[in-house]
């Protein structure tokens, strides 16, 4: 692996170059338009209705979150001087495939409720783009043509490790710049293989950690829809992953440590993202919005339930590397 200038990577990584959070990025009551539902196994859990415990509760609340890309002289005095964007070149035969890394590190908080500015997630990763180039004699990085990609082939990758004990490698695609505000789809926090009416009605009790916000329980994405409203983006570049992809015969990879793979067992991943100015004809991108749905396996009375656990927030970068 050979350290790159942050100018030498692909638009996107040079857009993400950088330090973000959702710091006044919000409504104007000062909330921020991110959202989190996720279930976790509890097998005292208060039955949905009447009869046998339903083995799970729902972990569902706003967050603020600050994600870091590393670019030479952003990485933090003392921090690991690994973290710049690098390439790593894939040697075959005739031609080599480059991934160039762009590395990043998030801490994600709690915005509300009794552990409101405590921790509740970190994680590392980096976003790979995915050039073609030709095969130079010898074994040392050398420059060789670019390559048209090939058909088929993934332009984009993206790896994730979570200190639960769960690795992700998701495949992806840079899929354009475009005029106007994104559409952002619908979105579900739900499982679909047991009756879940208790989440669609707001429960009587004042504390419900489980449906603390009814809309967004519903559609964990819409905050991205408010946020879009308020905003009114000009222009916006649009990437996607996953790691299913079986129409095209690409598929990524999602692991996990043992107690996680019989308790909360994490299957698959998708996310999608957009980066979007709300200049017109500025090439500023400084507002991100994402959503992500890990499909996590929970073992509830003997059947294997798939409950998404979706997350979205829209957050704004707060410092540039260059």
């Amino acid at each position: 692996m050979y350290a790159m200038n942050v100018k030498d990577l692909h638009v996107i990584q040079r857009l993400l170059a950088g330090t973000w959070s959702n710091e006044g990025v919000g409504r104007k009551d000062g909330t921020p338009y991110s959202y989190n539902v996720m279930p976790l196994p509890q097998k005292d859990a208060e039955p949905l209705y009447t009869g046998e415990h339903r083995g799970y509760i729902l972990k569902n609340f706003r967050y603020t979150e600050t994600i870091s890309f590393h670019a030479g002289k952003d990485v933090p005095e003392g921090g690991d001087i690994v973290a710049i964007p690098a390439a790593a070149p894939n040697r075959g035969f005739t031609e080599r495939q480059v991934p160039e890394a762009l590395f990043y590190d998030q801490i994600v908080k709690f915005a509300e409720g009794p552990a409101a500015g405590k921790e509740v997630h970190i994680e590392n990763g980096a976003w790979l783009y995915l050039p073609y180039h030709e095969i130079v004699k010898g074994p040392f990085p050398s420059e060789g043509a670019r390559l048209p990609q090939p058909e088929g082939t993934p332009s984009y990758a993206k790896q994730i490790s979570v200190p639960h004990g769960n690795s992700i490698l998701a495949l992806g695609e840079y899929n354009g710049l475009f005029n106007g505000a994104p559409v952002i789809p619908q979105g579900s926090g739900l499982p679909t293989e047991i009756d879940v009416t208790r989440f669609r009605t707001k429960l009587d009790n004042s504390n419900d950690y489980e449906n603390p916000h009814l809309p967004e329980t519903n559609d964990p994405i819409s905050p991205l829809r408010e946020a879009i409203s308020a905003l009114n983006p000009t222009s916006y570049h649009h990437v996607s992953f996953s790691t299913r992809n079986e129409s095209r015969g690409i598929t990524g990879v999602v692991t996990n440590i043992p107690f996680e793979e019989r308790m909360a067992s994490a299957s698959d991943y998708e996310a999608q993202y957009w980066l979007f100015s709300t200049d017109k004809g500025s090439e500023q991108f400084d507002y991100m919005a994402y959503f992500q749905n890990i499909t996590l396996r929970l073992r509830i009375e003997e059947i294997d339930v798939l409950f998404p656990h979706v997350t979205s927030n829209v957050i704004k970068r707060q410092t540039h590397p260059y």
